[in-house]
């Protein structure tokens, strides 16, 4: 008996450790098994955020409303901002003032625009004489649109009148139109008369350091981008007519007593013609641009 229960005390020993034994592989198989099933789901959430990632960063660049577009915008805004070097200039306007100094005309001039003695008695058949200019053009103020530019030419020659050997232009060119420079009704201009005549000079710094600007009045138009004719708002007698074509904008203005003056732009050149004459050639000049 008591080796029966010795023997059964030892079998159920061995089982005991048998059935421990087992206990202990199958717990670390589960925790094998658990430890691989939770490496292999890492992998998969780094795998899942890394493509995620990729994909929104994808989208960012893509995307117009993104911080990288919105840069560019700005850029593109700077660039077609009326005051920006692109897009102040007329294109029918000089392109290459920087660099090129002076500007040769040849034409001629008549009447008064001559000295004393080169005058004809005969005030309605004057000889027009024949002369070389200079024109020198200065950037002298930049406005919140556009800019102003003095055009000046020198006339050349023995033959020519002090009075007349210096004629200025005070232009204000804008990306549509060129217009004679001239102050708004509401500008006080009593402090910028000098000796009877008007600073257009000083005007224009007013308007550069005040942000304000000059007078748009459809008769101080001297270029535009389309066909106009109309009559002076002021003096129905003087006659208006801009045309354009072929890359050529005219502008002509007459009066019924023989006063005139005339422009001609052309494209990337500027200023190609200008005359102007005052009533029975009294005086006057014509220029030709020498290209």
């Amino acid at each position: 008996m008591s080796s029966t229960r010795g023997l059964c005390k030892c079998k159920t020993l061995a089982e005991i450790g048998h059935k421990t034994t087992s206990h202990l592989w199958l717990e670390k198989s589960l925790g094998d098994n658990m430890k691989n099933r939770f490496l292999k789901l890492l992998i998969i959430i780094f795998i899942s955020w890394v493509l995620v990632g990729c994909s929104n960063k994808d989208k960012i660049q893509n995307n117009p409303s993104s911080d990288q577009p919105k840069k560019s915008q700005t850029v593109s805004v700077m660039r077609t901002d009326k005051n920006s070097p692109e897009e102040t200039i007329n294109d029918f306007f000089f392109k290459d003032i920087p660099k090129k100094k002076q500007y040769v005309y040849e034409g001629t001039i008549w009447g008064e625009a001559l000295i004393a003695k080169e005058q004809s008695e005969e005030a309605y058949s004057v000889e027009e004489v024949k002369i070389k200019a200079n024109l020198t053009i200065t950037d002298i103020s930049k406005l919140i649109e556009g800019k102003i530019y003095e055009l000046d030419f020198t006339i050349l020659g023995e033959k020519v009148s002090p009075a007349f050997r210096e004629q200025k232009l005070f232009l204000w060119v804008t990306r549509e139109e060129i217009y004679e420079l001239s102050p708004t009704e509401n500008f006080n201009t009593k402090d910028l008369i000098i000796d009877g005549r008007f600073d257009d000079l000083a005007y224009a710094k007013i308007l550069e350091k005040t942000g304000q600007l000059p007078s748009d009045d459809k008769n101080l138009i001297r270029f535009c981008y389309k066909d106009m004719n109309f009559k002076d708002s002021e003096n129905p007698l003087l006659q208006t007519e801009i045309s354009v074509k072929n890359n050529i904008c005219t502008y002509n203005r007459t009066h019924n007593s023989g006063h005139f003056e005339k422009y001609v732009w052309e494209i990337h050149e500027g200023l190609t013609y200008y005359s102007l004459g005052y009533g029975a050639k009294k005086s006057g000049m014509r220029l030709m641009y020498v290209k």
